[in-house]
């Protein structure tokens, strides 16, 4: 099987792109762990596919490193963004389906996309977790013989944001991995540990369920925004400074979407033969 596909990357957050609209093979699991390995594949955090929309032109598709789905992915919509534009000769601003609901897409000057991801789900049942946070979000937990605080909540996929005083410190690995573990959340959880750097930049260090540590994740730079606010501990549009690059968050409090923009990076295309 011949497989045409395409590299890219959003602040080091990496993606197997296919267009199943010109590409017919069936992807499942096992393909996916195979096309996202680092030594005998292409290498990726997740897979992303086009796909024909119900209501719209297009719509994408999100599988992590290990073969499952995920609900959304902030970076790779950004990613599929330019592509679509690239491609498909869409216009500076279109809509895409996404697993989490409709996406819009701005592409901005010097190969910057903004994507407006929806407004971000609060409640417990909504995430779903079994953390029942306080009004700004905060709840508690023990882990790791510890206690803990940290923030849940959804961005279509599910996140916890905890602030440390040093992210390059802190637990991330063991932690993140505790977590998938835990029935605290039923679906396992993205973690994001947070320092505040200032009221308007955050450093941010993220771990992917099914995937792991990420050099980012546009996703959790949402939630980490959205979390630092709702606790007065930052005021938006928000900077974040995460280890593969630098991305901005925009959300002006509940009932509101939440907008990520940054950098979307074309890497190499190539043919997957198998």
């Amino acid at each position: 099987m011949s497989l045409r596909f395409h590299k890219m990357h959003g602040a080091g957050n990496d993606f197997v792109l296919i267009d199943r609209l010109r590409e017919h093979a069936e992807l499942d699991a096992e393909l996916v762990r195979r096309l996202a390995n680092r030594r005998y594949g292409a290498g990726a955090d997740q897979v992303l596919t086009i796909e024909r929309g119900v209501e719209l032109p297009f719509a994408y598709r999100v599988y992590n490193a290990d073969g499952s789905s995920a609900g959304q992915c902030g970076n790779g919509a950004r990613c599929v963004g330019a592509f679509l534009q690239r491609y498909y000769d869409l216009p500076q601003r279109f809509s895409v389906e996404s697993p989490s609901g409709v996406v819009q897409v701005r592409l901005l000057d010097e190969g910057e996309v903004e994507v407006s991801l929806g407004q971000p789900r609060l409640a417990s049942d909504q995430v779903p977790t079994r953390l029942q946070p306080d009004p700004s979000g905060l709840a508690s937990f023990a882990a790791l013989g510890r206690q803990w605080q940290g923030s849940p909540l959804s961005m279509g996929n599910p996140h916890l944001v905890i602030e440390v005083e040093d992210v390059a410190s802190a637990p991330l690995e063991a932690l993140g991995e505790w977590l998938q573990r835990s029935t605290l959340f039923a679906d396992g959880c993205n973690l994001e540990m947070v320092q505040v750097l200032d009221a308007n930049t955050l450093r941010v260090r993220v771990y992917e369920r099914g995937v792991g540590e990420t050099l980012a994740c546009g996703s959790g730079a949402c939630a980490a925004a959205i979390a630092m606010q709702r606790r007065g501990r930052a005021t938006g549009p928000l900077r974040l400074q995460l280890p593969g690059g630098r991305l901005r968050v925009r959300w002006d409090g509940p009932g509101h979407s939440v907008f990520l923009a940054g950098g979307a990076v074309f890497v190499y295309s190539g043919e997957w033969q198998q």
